[in-house]
C-alpha cells in the first residue's frame, strides 16, 4: 500500500459464477471457429440472437489459444448484438489447461465490460478458478546495478520515466520501439524494433547481447476510440503492440526475474469506444494470473489509472468528468513510480486507484463483481 493518503494499490480478483446460473445460451470459441447453441442444438447466429431476451444467460466457453481469431469472432457478434440492445449477462468459462485460453477469456470479460457500456446495460462474470487472498506473494520490483533491463514503450511518457529510473539505480535499458533511434553503448541500449515482428525482434536482440536480461518492462500501447458499431474487423495495433509484443518478448528473451506489464482500469471498468484496448489490457492481466499463480513466476499486471504526465493526454474538462463520476485524479510521475519500484505488489494483477478512494472503489464495484483487497 502507498502512503500517501489518496493512493492505494489493491489486489484485484474477478469475481466468479456458478454453474447453476448457466442456462441454455452458449457461445463456444474454439479454433478459428464460433458456434452458438441453444440447449442441445447449434444454430445460426441470427436465430441465436433471436431468442435471447433481457433475463437470459449466455456462456462463452473459450476453448482455443487463438487470440486473434477469438477476438475477430467476438467483434462480429456484439457488432450484430448490439444491434438488437438487449441487456443480457455473460458468463465467461475457459480451458484451465490451456494458458492462453485463460488470457483469452480474461481479454473477452474485458472487452465485454466496454461492450456493456456501450449497450447501457448487462453484466459479465468470469469464472476465476485462480483466485487467492495469499499476502505472501507480494514481491517488489529491483533493479539491479549493471542488470539489463528491456522496456516497451520507452521512448516518451511513463516509458520514458521508468528508463530514466532504472539508469538513476545502475541498470542499463534496453529500449525497444518502432520510433526509437539506433543507439548502442555500454550503459544504454535503443533499437528501433516493431515489437509485434517475432523472428525480426529475436534476431535484434540476439544481435546487440541483450536477449538474456534482468527483467522486462512492457509499457507499449495505444489507444484509438471507436464504437464497437464502428470497429473494423481486424487487428488493430491497439491489441497487436499489446498482446503480440508480450508474446514475443516472452518468446525472445531469456534469463530475466520478473515482467510489468502496463494494463489499466478499464480492462475491469470498461470505457465506451475502447473495447479493443481493453480487450489487450485484460489478456495481460489474464497472463499475468496464469504465469504467477500457476508457475510461480514473478509477473505483475498494474492496472494504473490516468497518468497525468503520462503519454495519453485528457485535457483538463475529461480530467474533471472523470473525476467527478469516478473518483479517480490522475497520479503523478512520482506516485507512479514509487508503487512500481517500491511499493509492495501482487503476484498477478495489482489495481491502482488515486482520488477519492471510497467513491472510486464504489465506482468500481458498481461496474460489476471484482474482488479489491488493500494491500
Amino acid at each position: 500500500m502507498a502512503k500517501k493518503k489518496n493512493l492505494m494499490t489493491f489486489n484485484y480478483q474477478i469475481g466468479s459464477f456458478s454453474d447453476k446460473e448457466v442456462g441454455k445460451f452458449v457461445i463456444l470459441l474454439s479454433g478459428k471457429k464460433i458456434a452458438y447453441h441453444v440447449g442441445e442444438y447449434e444454430v445460426k447466429m441470427e436465430e441465436f440472437l433471436g431468442r435471447l431476451s433481457n433475463e437470459s444467460n449466455v456462456l462463452i466457453n473459450v476453448k482455443t489459444g487463438d487470440y486473434k481469431q477469438s477476438y475477430l469472432n467476438i467483434l462480429g457478434y456484439f457488432k450484430s448484438f448490439l444491434v438488437k440492445h438487449k441487456k443480457v449477462g455473460y458468463l465467461i468459462d475457459y480451458d484451465l489447461e490451456d494458458d492462453l485460453s485463460f488470457s483469452i477469456a480474461n481479454a473477452i470479460y474485458s472487452f465485454i465490460k466496454s461492450a456493456v457500456a456501450e449497450n447501457g446495460g448487462g453484466s459479465v462474470r468470469l469464472k476465476n478458478r485462480l483466485m487467492t487472498k495469499d499476502k505472501t506473494l507480494l514481491r517488489n520490483v529491483f533493479i539491479k546495478k549493471g542488470g539489463i533491463y528491456i522496456v516497451t514503450g520507452g521512448t516518451g511518457g511513463i516509458g520514458q520515466k521508468i528508463v530514466n529510473y532504472i539508469t538513476a539505480m545502475g541498470g542499463v535499458p534496453v529500449v525497444l520501439g518502432r520510433s526509437s533511434t539506433l543507439v548502442v553503448k555500454d550503459d544504454f541500449v535503443s533499437l528501433p524494433i516493431d515489437i509485434t515482428e517475432r523472428n525480426k525482434l529475436g534476431s535484434e536482440l540476439r544481435k546487440y547481447g541483450v536477449d538474456r536480461c534482468h527483467g522486462i518492462f512492457h509499457f507499449a500501447g495505444s489507444i484509438s476510440d471507436k464504437l464497437i458499431l464502428n470497429k473494423e474487423e481486424r487487428l488493430t495495433n491497439v491489441i497487436l503492440s499489446k498482446v503480440d509484443g508480450l508474446l514475443n518478448l516472452m518468446n525472445c528473451c531469456s534469463d530475466f526475474e520478473f515482467v510489468v506489464l502496463a494494463s489499466s482500469l478499464v480492462s475491469i471498468a470498461g470505457n465506451i469506444g475502447q473495447s479493443d484496448y481493453a480487450f489487450a489490457n485484460g489478456f495481460l492481466n489474464g497472463f499475468s494470473q496464469i504465469k504467477s499463480l500457476k508457475e510461480n513466476f514473478a509477473t505483475f499486471s498494474l492496472l494504473w489509472p490516468f497518468w497525468k504526465y503520462g503519454g495519453m493526454k485528457m485535457d483538463l474538462k475529461e480530467q474533471e468528468t472523470m473525476q467527478n463520476i469516478t473518483g479517480l485524479e490522475p497520479i503523478s510521475d512520482e506516485e507512479g513510480l514509487k508503487i512500481l519500484f517500491e511499493g509492495k505488489k501482487v503476484l498477478g494483477c495489482t489495481a491502482v486507484l488515486g482520488g477519492h478512494l471510497e467513491k472510486a472503489y464504489d465506482w468500481i464495484n458498481s461496474k460489476g463483481k471484482v474482488v479489491l483487497d488493500e494491500l
